[in-house]
């Protein structure tokens, strides 16, 4: 039981969750790029693009990102 518990408080593993005016990325590798329509990162061996419109960054922590806007497109390419 204890392990399951460990491994849901360390799972190391990115999650993108997608809200209707905005994202939630948890465990990324690398912020490759940010602005108002565009922000791409690196996360599991793979390069994630999201373009879209008013694109606001609302928090940033290690290895967390919260974003706001209007989402049009979401890329996913194995680097």
């Amino acid at each position: 039981m204890l392990d399951k518990l460990y491994n849901f408080i360390n799972n190391s593993k990115y999650k993108l969750t997608i809200y209707d005016r905005g994202f939630h990325i948890i465990n990324y590798d690398k912020l490759i790029n940010i602005d108002d329509n565009y922000i791409s990162f690196v996360a599991d061996k793979k390069r994630i693009v999201i373009k879209g419109n008013n694109l606001l960054l609302k928090k940033i922590l290690n290895k967390e990102l919260l974003v706001e806007g209007i989402i049009n497109s979401i890329e996913v390419n194995n680097d």
